[in-house]
Parts: C-alpha cells; structure tokens; sequence
C-alpha cells in the first residue's frame, strides 16, 4: 500500500484490504471500480476511495516537453484545441452497497488498454468505444438509456479526436440518438490521477443540484470531428450516466453510474 493509504487507515482506524492503484490519469476511476468489485463480491460493506494529484516538475515539465499544454486553457473537442489544462485535486468518495431508491448507484464499469501507442490513442476511438461499450453490458443497461455522458475531454488534438469518434460511433449503432456529453477539465483541470473521483464527485454534485452544465472552453466546432458536446445548461434527469477516464498510456475505464430514482 502507498503511504497516504497508510496515514488515512491510521487516522481513521480502519481496517481491512488497502491497495493503491497507479495507471495513469485513469488511477482513482479504477480504484472506483476495484471498490465496487470488492463490494458486490462480499469482500468488504463499505470501502473509502482517495484521489490524489498535486502539480509537480515532473508533470508540467513532461507535457511540456511533448507540447501538450495549452496557454489558453482546455478546450475540449474544439476546433482550435491544442492541449491540457492542469489541475491538482484531492478528491475521496464512499461507496457501500444499498438496495435504497435514490441517490447514486454505480452500477458497472469496464476497463481496457490501448496499445496502440505509448502516448497515442487510436485515431478510429475503436478501443475506447469497445471499454464504453463493455462498461454498458457490465452494468446491464442500454446504451439508449444513458441520460448524459461526461466525456475524458482533455482538450488534445489526438484524445479528443479518439473519443469523439468512439462517442459517435457507439450510440450511432447502439442507440437511436446521442446523449448530451459534457466536458468539466476547463473547470477543474486535468487533475490526472485524481480526475476519477474528482471528477465523478462534480458530476454528482450537478445533477443532485438540478443542471448539467455546458462544456467550458468549447466555442468551434471543428470540421474533422463534426462533434458538438453540449454548450449550454441543461436540466439533469434521473438515470444511469456514463462516465469516461481514459488514461495517458492507454488505459482507458468507464463507468455507469446511476444517479436519482432507478
């Protein structure tokens, strides 16, 4: 176990399995799932899990280097892109089984790698579709039934390109109409490893007030992709969401979680 796992059991005085996961920008999204996994197989009733990411030499100066950051912010899926925004985050979410009506629910998730490249998606989003799509039989629901996706959207010329083919291509073949998709790291920023629950916990907090909101720092559509997320407010609506956290490196994890009445 990592050593914040360590001072968090210690202080809290808990007790039982403690791991941590490092895979990227997709670290604590897995760590999600993993918690979830180890409550419906009875291992554990109740599992607390933690994000972390503080800016460090080590990041700034590594996307830096393959000129990923982008002095004008993130600008997800937008003509004009052309990279990161980061972020620092500590982030931590409960999770517990409950046969309750309400609240949240994750119902499922899926988890892949890309190995089309070390620092490269691939161009067609054909894994990404396929860890969307495996998430969506893990939680038994349709893709037709997904309310809103929140979208990776990190604002990079390739990611954004990837995931935008994925989206598209999923809910064209799986679905009858493409859900609303926003992007929240012009808000936040790419928090990396923290962004899974940072970044799930902000989704919840917005649909349990009532909104989704727009897509910061999209303006232009671009040509190439011919993908709009959503640019304006809309009222939130009770029902299973689809969450992407697609990693640096090609991990790449979904999940579904089911927010209000199910």
């Amino acid at each position: 176990p990592a050593w914040g796992g360590n001072v968090i059991a210690q202080h809290f005085g808990m007790q039982g399995p403690m791991f941590a996961l490092s895979t990227g920008c997709s670290s604590s999204a897995n760590a999600l799932l993993t918690a979830n996994e180890l409550i419906h197989r009875g291992r554990v009733k109740r599992a607390l899990v933690v994000g972390a990411e503080g800016v460090s030499a080590v990041a700034v100066g590594g996307f830096e280097s393959l000129q990923l950051l982008d002095p004008a912010g993130c600008r997800p899926f937008d003509r004009d892109r052309s990279g990161l925004q980061l972020g620092e985050a500590y982030s931590a979410l409960i999770l517990e089984r409950s046969d309750a009506a309400g609240g949240a629910l994750m119902l499922g998730g899926a988890n892949l790698c890309d190995t089309q490249h070390l620092t490269g998606a691939s161009p067609d989003g054909a894994v990404m579709r396929a860890v969307m799509r495996e998430a969506l039989v893990d939680a038994g629901v349709g893709a037709s039934a997904i309310v809103a996706v929140k979208a990776h959207g990190t604002g990079s010329i390739d990611s954004d390109r990837a995931e935008a083919a994925a989206i598209q291509t999923l809910f064209a073949t799986d679905a009858p109409r493409k859900p609303p998709v926003i992007g929240l790291k012009r808000y936040v920023g790419h928090t990396l490893g923290a962004c899974g629950t940072l970044e799930t916990a902000a989704l919840l907090g917005c649909v349990e007030a009532g909104f989704l909101p727009p897509t910061a720092g999209f303006a232009n559509v671009d040509p190439e992709l011919g993908f709009e997320p959503s640019r304006t407010e809309l009222p939130a609506r009770p029902g299973p969401y689809l969450l992407n956290f697609f990693g640096f490196g090609g991990n790449y994890t979904s999940l579904v979680v089911g927010i209000g009445n199910q």
